[in-house]
C-alpha cells in the first residue's frame, strides 16, 4: 500500500495522495494522482515525493512535478496528472461505489508531518457512513476509526483485507482516534460530471491533447465544480 502513496509539496503546505494508473490510446500509460483539493487548492503546479522503499526502509528518493487537471472544493477532491515514469509506483484502484459495512477494517497511509513521518501506516475501521456535521466545510464523507494527522490529508483509505481504495482523507471533526474521509461514492459523482470517468473506473485515459487542455483550463478557472 505504501508504494501506491507519494508526498505533495505544495505552495503554501504538504499532503499526500495515491497513484492511479491508465493507458492512453497510443498505449503509453500516464500517472495521476487524487488528493483532498485542500492539498492544492492554491497551486496549479506541485512537487511530488516519492520514497523508494526496499524490504520497507526507505532506499531513496524521486522527485517529479503534477499539475491539476481537475478540482472541486466542495467535495475536497482533486485530481492530479503526473510527469514520471510509470515503473517508480505501484498504482491502486478504487474499490466499488456502494457503501461499505460499517466495522469492516481499514488502511490508511498518509505523510505524517509531511516529510518527517512519510508513508505512516495506521489501522481502524469503518465508524459512520454519510456524514456532515453542522459547521463542516465539505459535502458528505464517511468516518474512520484510525489515526491521521497534518499531513495526511488526501491520502488513501484502503480496505485492509484487498487493497482498494474506499476513501481520500479529508480531516478531523472529533479528536484523536477518528478522521473523515471523502468516500469513493463522492469522488465519482465528481468525476463523471467533469469528464473525468476514466481517471476512477477502467484502464484507459485520455491522449496527452485533451489532458493538456484540462490543465491550461485549469490554469484560467481554477475551480470548476458540477453542483
Amino acid at each position: 500500500m505504501q508504494q501506491s502513496v507519494v508526498l505533495i509539496q505544495a505552495s503554501d503546505g504538504q499532503g499526500s495522495g495515491v497513484v492511479m494508473e491508465r493507458v492512453n490510446e497510443q498505449g503509453r500509460t500516464r500517472v495521476f494522482i487524487w488528493t483532498a483539493n485542500h492539498v492544492v487548492e492554491n497551486d496549479n503546479k506541485v512537487k511530488i515525493v516519492k520514497n523508494i522503499r526496499t524490504e520497507g526502509h526507505r532506499a531513496g528518493q524521486a522527485e517529479f512535478t503534477a499539475v491539476v487537471i481537475g478540482r472541486d472544493k466542495a467535495r475536497d477532491v482533486a485530481l492530479l496528472w503526473l510527469d514520471a515514469p510509470a515503473k517508480y509506483f505501484r498504482a491502486a484502484e478504487f474499490a466499488p461505489s456502494a457503501p461499505i459495512a460499517v466495522g469492516t477494517p481499514l488502511t490508511h497511509v498518509g505523510n505524517v508531518q509531511g516529510i518527517a513521518f512519510e508513508d505512516s501506516v495506521s489501522n481502524g475501521i469503518l465508524s459512520q457512513v454519510g456524514l456532515k456535521p453542522e459547521g463542516w466545510p465539505w459535502e458528505m464523507t464517511d468516518q474512520a476509526a484510525l489515526a491521521a494527522y497534518f499531513g495526511s490529508s488526501g491520502g488513501p483509505i484502503f480496505r485492509t483485507h484487498n487493497g482498494d481504495v474506499v476513501g481520500l482523507t479529508c480531516g478531523g471533526v472529533v479528536g484523536p482516534g477518528f478522521m473523515n474521509f471523502v468516500p469513493v461514492r463522492v469522488i465519482e459523482d465528481f468525476a463523471n460530471g467533469a469528464v473525468l470517468h476514466w481517471a476512477v473506473r477502467g484502464d484507459w485515459c485520455p491522449g496527452d491533447g485533451l489532458l493538456n487542455g484540462l490543465a491550461n483550463r485549469e490554469v484560467q478557472v481554477k475551480t470548476f465544480s458540477v453542483n
